[in-house]
């Protein structure tokens, strides 16, 4: 009885052996094929953007071309890469390399000029060799004389001296009266109207005037059939 209890435990041991060491087998095949090789990345520094090709092609990985502005790099040399050179990363084309060239020296890369000012835009177009032109729009969210958009997609290339459409904001949309006549009106009755339409009198001055009761208007600015809004600057002079 022993004996057969003690063939069945070395065979039960044996088994588990054996099961642990093709379980071990099977991960470490499994590893590999999901892992796969690996190899350093290769560097793709200081060559032209040709020469990068072919040696990424040579290499079996793929290339993201990126452009990066450099006043001191040769056109369309490879100025910056990720992941570095030597770091390791899978064979067959399964990683991406991202290489960063600068553009021709007819090219240059289009600035994002979203929320800038009128000012600004000009300064930067200008100093990359390109020219513009301005459409105006209400906006309720860009502040008024400040980019919303433009015609060519911030970090594209774009040839020197291309012109660029940008897109300004007009500021919110203004609501414009024509000035009435207001001499010789009462000024409460006045000041009334002007509030209903959210427009502040900037200035009221009080002068004596002979035979005229108080509070009647004698002088306006502007006069009348002038365009006025709530951002315009009205004056009124009235009998005291």
């Amino acid at each position: 009885m022993k004996k057969v209890l003690l063939r069945i435990f070395f065979y039960s041991l044996a088994t588990a052996f054996f099961a642990f060491i093709f379980g071990l087998t099977v991960i470490n095949t499994m590893g590999y094929f999901i892992k796969g090789k690996e190899i350093k990345t290769p560097n793709f520094i200081n060559l032209s953007l040709e020469e990068a090709r072919n040696k990424a092609y040579k290499a079996d990985v793929r290339l993201e071309e990126l452009l990066l502005n450099s006043e001191i790099s040769k056109p369309e040399m490879i100025i910056s890469q990720y992941p570095l050179s030597g770091s390791l990363i899978k064979e067959s084309g399964n990683r991406l390399i991202k290489i960063y060239y600068t553009p021709k020296k007819s090219e240059v890369i289009m600035p994002d000029l979203s929320g800038l000012s009128i000012v600004e835009c000009k300064n930067i177009l200008k100093g990359k060799s390109l020219r513009w032109y301005f459409s105006f729009i209400y906006s309720y969210s860009a502040p008024l004389d400040y980019v919303i958009s433009q015609t060519h997609i911030a970090g594209t290339k774009v040839k020197k001296s291309s012109k660029v459409g940008v897109l300004i904001s007009k500021g919110r949309f203004i609501t414009a009266y024509v000035m009435p006549e207001l001499i010789g009106k009462k000024a409460d009755i006045a000041l009334g109207v002007f509030e209903t339409r959210g427009i502040n009198i900037s200035k009221i001055s009080y002068k004596t005037y002979e035979g005229l009761e108080p509070g009647i208007i004698i002088n306006q600015s502007p006069r009348q059939g002038y365009k006025i809004n709530n951002r315009s600057i009205i004056k009124l002079e009235v009998s005291e």
